[in-house]
């Protein structure tokens, strides 16, 4: 027995006159045949009220006689006291009278509790709200929460169908499913990206709302849910879009910009369907994954050239797969860009840490000449000092010992440069790696830009070579530096102290020489002529010179 039948049944054997089952109420009149009370009604009574309390729906029922209401009651009402009511008022009923029990059910509790409508005569909601306009059913079904099923009962037996939101389902079958949908939103903000759809604030629907997921056999609701598919395919798919209602009749405004512009208005009502199944395909194909703005002005370029004046029903079948083909190129030739742009930020990369390298082999270009030029001022010093002194011993004096210290001061401050240099290439190195990978920003998303240009690593890394390369040759130069002063003040300490035994020794021997009086005579008269033999000179003061004194007084012997 039907649901609504039962409830008409509760008191009396009834049979259906009239009925109307819109979204929102349920309206019908059952004539009375035969006026005895069911000797039952207490258990209909109550299965009637525990049944439409579980989907929060409310009921007003109302019998009449020739129109006029005899007894009304509803879910509140105590079954005993109705059939009390009622029994009292049939004794002032005439024979003749026509009886009838009017029912009213109301959905809305159900639709805002419960996100779920109901149907109580499967027949007469489809030949009425179903067969009505699609502006209606679209505005009945906006004040449901979107973010979950949408579940609509029905009360008579059911062949179940369902798009991915809407479910008709069979009240005595419920189907299990999740009742949760998470990416409206994403796809929303996806299609406001490159589409403006005007009364996006009004219907907040997909096209996935309203396409079939499974077989339904009733034609009517078939062919609104697909008209209702290829709406709102065009809202995701245009550049602009626009609902308008006309007459309760959907005109849909649309542009689309491709190879050429697509520009058309489209009274949904009348619309082919034919290329409803190409268009979702392509929606979906669009908005599932992948780069979503590449892909829809792929797709927008590829329909435009499918398409025959204007008309989106005159678009062809193979349009998909066009389209898909069409990215399968695009995709090469941005995999070819994409290792381009990989090996052109390789290129650049090696070159930065050859620069690196150059840092300091620029630093070490340094040292070397410091070295070379202080290792040829000792070699000149040497060997002009070895040719001039003539074998005496001394290679540096005070004044070359102090030139040499202010040499290796200012090769100090020659080295200190060369770090300040070094210091100002590693940081315009280091801002080197910056400029490139902010470059590169907008070519590569973030996560595979930090992969292939890590600043970080590579600035630790840098910064690792050039500290031990430049702390190898600080090491060098200050040891050089060290040795060559040390060597100077040795070399100088020395020759001083050679120099001072040298004066002594020489004084020493003149001061101890002996010289026989008998050979002074000879040695006198036989270099008369000649010049006196003088010492060989020393580099002593003449004071220090003894002179052996002769005595005068013995002129003429023999």
């Amino acid at each position: 027995m039907k649901f609504l039948d039962g409830i008409a049944n509760t008191f009396f054997n009834a049979e259906l006159i009239y009925i109307n089952d819109d979204f929102n109420r349920c309206s019908a009149i059952y004539q009375v045949h035969e006026t005895t009370v069911s000797h039952d009604y207490i258990v209909r009574a109550n299965y009637v009220k525990e049944q439409l309390a579980l989907h929060q729906l409310t009921y007003d029922i109302a019998i009449k006689c020739d129109g006029i209401s005899l007894v009304t009651y509803s879910q509140a009402s105590i079954p005993k006291e109705i059939h009390t009511e009622i029994v009292n008022q049939l004794r002032f009923v005439e024979d003749n009278c026509k009886l009838e029990i009017d029912i009213k059910i109301y959905k809305s509790n159900s639709h805002n509790n419960l996100n779920t409508s109901h149907i109580f005569n499967l027949k007469n909601y489809i030949s009425g709200p179903i067969l009505k306009s699609d502006f209606e059913f679209i505005n009945f079904l906006k004040q449901f929460d979107l973010s979950k099923k949408i579940k609509i009962k029905c009360w008579e037996s059911l062949n179940q169908f369902s798009t991915s939101t809407i479910i008709f389902e069979d009240s005595n079958k419920p189907l299990l499913t999740e009742d949760n949908l998470d990416d409206r939103q994403s796809i929303i903000s996806k299609r406001n990206k490159c589409c403006h759809f005007t009364n996006d604030a009004e219907y907040r629907f997909t096209p996935d709302d309203f396409n079939l997921t499974t077989e339904c056999i009733y034609p009517e609701i078939k062919e609104k849910l697909e008209r209702l598919t290829l709406l709102f395919s065009l809202v995701y798919l245009s550049d602009y879009s626009e609902i308008i209602n006309i007459d309760s009749k959907i005109i849909i405004d649309y542009k689309m910009k491709g190879y050429r512009l697509i520009s058309n208005k489209m009274d949904l009502s009348i619309a082919n369907l034919r290329a409803v199944k190409e268009l979702y395909g392509i929606y979906q194909w669009i908005y599932n994954q992948g780069n979503f703005v590449d892909k829809i002005g792929l797709a927008k370029n590829i329909i435009s050239i499918h398409m025959t004046n204007n008309d989106i029903a005159s678009l062809s079948s193979g349009a998909l797969r066009s389209i898909e083909s069409g990215y399968d190129i695009y995709l090469k030739e941005n995999v070819k860009q994409y290792i381009e742009i990989k090996n052109k930020i390789s290129e650049l990369l090696i070159s930065q840490s050859d620069k690196a390298s150059d840092i300091t082999k620029n630093m070490l270009g340094t040292l070397k000449t410091s070295f070379w030029s202080v290792v040829t001022f000792f070699i000149t010093v040497i060997l002009v000092r070895l040719i001039t002194s003539k074998g005496e011993g001394i290679i540096f004096t005070g004044e070359i010992a102090i030139m040499t210290y202010i040499f290796i001061f200012f090769s100090g401050i020659y080295h200190w440069l060369s770090e300040c240099e070094v210091n100002e290439d590693k940081a315009r190195l280091f801002d080197r790696y910056t400029t490139i990978k902010d470059r590169y920003k907008d070519l590569l998303n973030e996560d595979d830009l930090k992969k292939v240009i890590d600043t970080e690593k590579l600035k630790e890394k840098d910064q690792l070579y050039i500290q031990n390369r430049r702390g190898t040759y600080r090491t060098i130069w200050i040891l050089f530096n060290i040795v060559m002063f040390l060597t100077v003040t040795a070399i100088y300490f020395y020759g001083k102290n050679t120099q001072t035994s040298s004066n002594i020794t020489s004084t020493t021997q003149t001061t101890e020489v002996a010289v026989p009086s008998s050979n002074i005579k000879n040695k006198v008269s036989t270099d008369n002529s000649k010049e006196q033999v003088k010492p060989k000179a020393l580099p002593i003061n003449s004071s220090e010179i003894l002179i052996p004194h002769l005595d005068t007084s013995k002129k003429k012997i023999d």
